[in-house]
Parts: C-alpha cells; sequence; structure tokens
C-alpha cells in the first residue's frame, strides 16, 4: 500500500529541486528539529500574553481544578485531563500561580513537535512533515493559545502522543510474524493513548473511531475487535468508577449541546433539520474562515485570543471575515483528493486524514453555530498542512505530473513566509509580553478589567470571612483573589424597592459582599439602587483608586 517516500533518481542531473529538498530534510533532519524546537520556544516566549482571557473557560479550568483537589470534584463538564494537571500543579505549588501554569503551555507545545516529528518521521514526505512541524513553531495562533489556560497545547501535545502509538503499532503489524503476544505492548500503549486523548477532549473519542475505519478500509477486521477490546479495556471500567464515585451534575456539557439553545435549559432537543444547519454554518466558518485565515491564505488578522479583542474580530463588520464558497469548495477538493492517493500509497497520511476528518465532522454537528472559534481549529492546524496538500504532492508519484511536488514545495515556503510575517507583526504588538518581563499579572489589561483584579487581589490578602462575596466575573475573580469565595448574582434576586428586602436576600444566599466595578452590571446596579435608597446598609472596605475605580463593599 505505501510507495516510496521521495520517488528516486537513476542521476543527480535528473534530480528536481523538489527532491534535492526532501533529501535534504531527510539527511539533516535530527538538525532541523532541534532547530525548530528552539525557534518553537523563542517564539512561544514571545509571543507570550499574562493576561486572562475573559472568556470564563480559561479560568474556568482553574476553578474546576480547585474543586478537585479541595472537594474531590471530578472535572467531568469539560475534558479532564487538563484540569487534572492543574489541579496536579495546585497541589505541588500550594495555591494558583497563573504565569506558572501558562508557562507550562510552552512546554506543551515544544513536546507536541517532538512527538509529531517522532510519530512520522520517515513515515510521510519530509517536505509535508517539517512544513507542519514549522506551522506549529511559528503560527501565532497556536503559539498564542500556547500561553493561554485553555487545554489546546495539552491536546495538542497528547494528540502527538497518540499518533506516535497508533504508527508504530501499524508498523509491527506490517511485519507478518507479528502475533498478539509479541505486540502486546504496541497495543496496550495503544488503547492507553487514545484513552488519555479522550480525557483531554470529550469529542477526541472519535479520533479512536479513525483507526476503526482505518482498519476497516485495510480490511483488517480482527484488528478492529483488537483494538475495541484495548480501549474498550481501560475506558469502560474508568467510567464505570466515575459513575458510582461522582454525583452527576444537574446538566452535562453534552446536554447543552443537543439543545436548540445552549444557555436555556428549557429549550427543545436539537432536531435534525437544526443539527444539519450547524453543520452547514460551522463549515462555513472553520474551514473556509478559520483555517485558511490560520495558515495566512485569507486576511490579515492576527491572533485575538483576549476575549474582549476577540469579539471585535468576529464581530466588527470591517474586521470579521464571511464564508467563502471558493475556499470550502477548495478545502473538499484537497482532501478527496488525499483520501484516494492516501489510500493508494500511504496509510499513515490516510489514518491522519480520517482522524482529522472524524474530528471536525462530529465538531460541525455538535456545536451551536454561534460559537464560532479559532482555538477548536488550532489543534487540527498541523495535520492540515498534511492532509490538504498530499492529494497534489502524490500526483508527482506518476512522472508525468513530477511538477506537483515543486507546486507543493512552492505552497510550503510562501505559506511559512506569510505566517512569519504574521507572527512577527503579532510579536510587535504583544503589550502583555512585558509583563512576563515585569512579573506583572496586571499588566496590559484594560484600566476597568486591571481594576477589577487589583479588588480581588486585596480580597486574597485581607479578607477572611466565611460569607460569599458578589461579583460580576465570579471565575477570574478566584484566580486573583482565591477560589470558593465568590458568586455571580443570582439569577431569581427580587424586584423591590426595599433595601431591607433586597439585603435580606443576599443574605439568605451567604452573600454579605460584593465588588462593584464600571465593567459589568449587575453588582453595580444593586449598589447604585443602595446608594439612593439607603446609603447606610453598605460600606467600602477597599476602593482601587485607578482610571475605572473598582470597590470591595460590606453589606450591613
Amino acid at each position: 500500500m505505501n510507495s516510496p517516500i521521495a520517488a528516486p533518481r537513476d542521476r543527480m542531473s535528473d534530480v528536481s529541486i523538489s527532491d534535492q529538498i526532501e533529501t535534504f530534510l531527510r539527511k539533516r533532519q535530527s538538525q532541523i528539529m532541534i532547530i525548530n524546537l528552539i525557534i518553537t520556544a523563542v517564539f512561544s516566549l514571545l509571543m507570550f500574553d499574562v493576561r486572562l482571557s475573559f472568556a470564563t473557560d480559561d479560568s474556568t479550568y482553574i476553578d474546576t481544578a480547585w474543586n478537585f483537589l479541595h472537594h474531590g470534584t471530578y472535572p467531568n463538564f469539560h475534558g479532564a485531563l487538563y484540569p487534572i494537571f492543574l489541579t496536579f500543579m495546585l497541589w505541588i505549588t500550594g495555591g494558583t500561580h497563573l504565569l506558572l501554569f501558562k508557562s507550562c503551555g510552552i512546554v506543551f507545545l515544544v513536546l507536541h513537535n517532538y512527538f509529531f516529528y517522532r510519530a512520522l518521521r520517515g513515515r510521510i514526505p519530509y517536505t509535508l512533515l517539517f512544513a507542519a512541524l514549522f506551522v506549529g513553531a511559528i503560527n501565532a495562533y497556536i503559539l498564542a493559545y500556547g500561553s493561554a489556560t485553555f487545554s489546546e497545547a495539552l491536546y495538542l501535545m497528547v494528540q502527538a502522543l497518540a499518533i506516535w502509538a497508533f504508527t508504530s503499532l501499524t508498523d509491527k503489524l506490517e511485519n507478518p510474524e507479528t502475533t498478539l503476544s509479541n505486540s502486546l505492548k504496541n497495543w496496550i500503549l495503544f488503547g492507553l493513548a487514545f484513552f488519555v486523548l479522550s480525557l483531554a477532549k470529550n469529542v477526541a473519542i472519535f479520533s479512536f473511531m479513525g483507526t476503526l475505519v482505518h482498519f476497516g478500509l485495510k480490511k483488517q477486521w480482527k484488528y478492529i475487535i483488537i483494538a475495541i477490546i484495548f480501549f474498550a479495556g481501560i475506558k469502560v471500567p474508568f467510567e464505570i468508577m466515575l459513575k458510582l464515585t461522582q454525583k452527576r451534575p444537574p446538566e452535562t456539557q453534552l446536554d447543552q449541546l443537543l439543545r436548540k439553545d445552549y444557555y436555556d435549559p428549557k429549550s427543545p432537543k436539537e432536531d435534525l433539520d437544526g443539527y444539519m444547519d450547524r453543520f452547514y454554518v460551522n463549515y462555513g466558518n472553520y474551514v473556509s474562515v478559520h483555517i485558511f485565515k490560520m495558515l495566512g491564505f485569507r486576511g490579515k488578522g492576527i491572533p485575538q485570543v483576549w476575549t474582549f479583542d476577540k469579539m471585535k474580530e468576529i464581530q466588527d463588520p470591517e474586521l470579521k471575515m464571511e464564508p467563502s464558497f471558493f475556499y470550502s469548495a477548495l478545502w473538499l477538493g484537497l482532501i478527496i483528493l488525499t483520501l484516494y492517493q492516501s489510500f493508494r500509497h500511504n496509510h499513515y497520511i490516510l489514518y491522519l486524514t480520517l482522524h482529522t476528518g472524524a474530528l471536525l465532522g462530529v465538531t460541525f454537528f455538535a456545536l451551536q453555530g454561534f460559537w464560532n472559534q479559532d482555538r477548536l481549529m488550532v489543534v487540527v492546524l498541523p495535520l492540515m498542512v498534511i492532509t490538504m496538500l498530499y492529494g497534489i504532492y502524490a500526483l508527482a508519484y506518476n512522472k508525468q505530473y513530477d511538477f506537483m511536488k515543486r507546486i507543493v514545495l512552492g505552497i510550503c515556503i510562501l505559506m511559512l513566509l506569510i505566517e512569519t510575517g504574521t507572527t512577527v507583526q503579532a510579536m510587535k504588538q504583544n503589550k502583555a509580553f512585558k509583563g512576563l518581563l515585569k512579573q506583572d499579572k496586571f499588566y496590559a489589561y484594560d484600566p476597568q478589567i486591571s481594576s477589577y483584579l487589583h479588588v480581588c487581589d486585596w480580597v486574597s490578602k485581607n479578607y477572611t470571612d466565611t460569607a460569599k462575596i458578589m461579583c460580576s466575573r465570579p471565575v477570574e475573580a478566584g484566580v486573583f483573589g482565591g477560589f470558593g469565595r465568590f458568586s455571580r448574582m443570582p439569577k431569581d434576586i427580587p424586584q423591590t424597592s426595599s433595601p431591607d428586602t433586597l439585603i435580606s436576600f443576599l443574605r439568605s444566599k451567604k452573600i454579605n459582599y460584593m465588588i462593584i466595578d464600571q465593567g459589568f452590571q449587575g453588582p453595580a446596579q444593586i449598589y447604585e439602587f443602595l446608594q439612593k435608597a439607603a446609603p447606610n446598609r453598605m460600606e467600602i472596605l477597599y476602593a482601587d483608586e485607578s482610571e475605572a475605580p473598582a470597590a470591595f463593599i460590606k453589606l450591613k
């Protein structure tokens, strides 16, 4: 099924520039890989962002880890692996060290590139392999999420490990003398790797499904059964243990995804037409916008991970990119060509295509269209380089289409040049990097956010009461002010003109304090009401004296 990675030539004078580069990459792969890892680390540092994104999810991972450590609540809403890792970090450091947590993302990105290389070296064309690896090293979007407390960097690393486990297993199975007993180690590592990957993201279980389709296409039916046994042999007992020891939350992430309105518990379940609409909308946004934008072929956008900037990028008519039929059709055509050519020539790339397609397919059907987040595509971006270009590259296995390899080489060089330019521009605009140098955790926030976080930080050092503090962003407040003490404004707060009724209600919720700030409504509205109706029922315990002052208030 496999053809040579690079077709040999009889005479050096006949060897094209693309074949010469392929040979150079193969011979110098170790040195090039060292350079790649150094660039990944250096570029990650230069793109480092000290800030929380205020997208809530990044803070929620830390909050979930805190609850797991202190209350034993298993993090089963999002993928559990990253909160479990943060739980370990909280345990060994004894507190929330945001810069340390963020720095781990750089390590994950470096390890991702190393494991990705080990998984595919000698198995796919080195031109495509190193193009994907240098995308992982210099792509501004990947690097930006490397310093965020999101799960993408960890997922990339674990995904590379899973691919390595699979390619090592299939290599072993290619040997006609292989038996179950002498391949047992490979099967165990395969099952364990894909189990861990399924913990990294809930949808990643479909990556395992991709391995089954791969075995099916090769008519290796017994390997489908063996793969299920080794994966389920770890996954099923683990899930049973969780079911027996953990209480099911009121609603899971799956419950929210299955309904029409993600945020409305009373919303009906999505119907077939709704899922088809989701797929159509998500396909257009994620494929024709985000993938081509991140690879440098659409727009000149600089990644905005920080949420307030991100919302401008998504919503501003002058910045927002609309789905393109041309790019949607181009991507689909490239993937179909790669599926055909990899089925004929390279089963490793066949698996990578199935793996990527499974993740994208379930994502497009599962997510409500309003999410539209490029970080969901970050985890497949290096794979996209290979799966989009291999079909063209493989045409050159027919000598009359040898020029196709030169086209692919040109595309790779152009892509890397564009991405390098974009990343250098992003580095110049990255004011938050100075916060890392100054070790200033408040650096580069908007004044109103900075003031809010300064108050939360003051609370962490001066507040010992066990009563809850009502605030606008309790999860972010927990990162700076300590978890377990902040709560969001209750949804059932009474509409009343009586200060006594309002304060009694808040105390029934064990809320005796609140933080007010200019950035968000909620507590500020209560403060304004009490200030007019009964100012003697409040006491300002601390006020930040900045451009956008926030304050810590005690209810009397």
